[in-house]
C-alpha cells in the first residue's frame, strides 16, 4: 500500500497525520486523518517521549475523504519514513481489528518490533512536496 503521508499543524494547535490525496487552490483533500498526541513518561532510564495516534474526525463522520481549508493549516510537511511506517501500522491495526478507540496509546516493545519487521520499503511511501504554508 502506498501512502502520501503528511504531518499538518492546524491553526487550532492540533497536529494530524494524513494522506494528502490532492491539493486544490484553497483546500487540501485528505483521507485517513489521525490526531497526533505526544506523551512524556519518566522511566528509570530518564525521560521517554512517545507518540499516540487517535481518530481525528471519523467518530463524527462516515466520510472517507475530507476537504481541509488551506487557511486552517499553519504548517505541513512530508512525514518521516519512521512516522509513515507507524501511521501505516496503526491504520492497518484499526482496519484489521475493526477498532474504534478514542486513543491508540504508544506502542509496546513487541509492537515496535513488529513495525520494524513490516515489509515496507521506501517505494511504499510517496514523498511529494506540498507547498508549506506559514502564517
Amino acid at each position: 500500500m502506498k501512502y502520501n503521508c503528511h504531518v499538518m499543524k492546524l491553526n487550532n494547535k492540533e497536529d494530524i497525520i494524513c494522506i494528502v490525496e490532492e491539493k486544490k487552490e484553497n483546500t487540501y483533500i485528505i483521507s485517513s486523518p489521525l490526531q497526533m498526541q505526544s506523551h512524556n513518561e519518566i522511566t528509570q532510564k530518564g525521560l521517554r517521549e512517545s507518540l499516540g495516534l487517535s481518530r481525528w474526525i471519523q467518530p463524527f463522520s462516515d466520510e472517507r475523504v475530507y476537504e481541509l481549508p488551506i487557511s486552517s493549516v499553519t504548517f505541513t510537511a512530508p512525514a518521516s519514513v519512521g512516522l509513515s511506517r507507524y501511521y501505516a501500522y496503526v491504520l492497518k491495526s484499526m482496519e484489521d481489528k475493526n477498532l474504534q478507540p478514542t486513543i491508540i496509546d504508544h506502542p509496546t516493545e513487541m509492537e515496535l518490533n513488529e513495525i520494524l519487521d513490516e515489509d515496507f520499503t521506501n517505494e511504499d511511501i510517496i514523498f511529494t512536496p506540498v507547498k508549506t504554508t506559514l502564517h
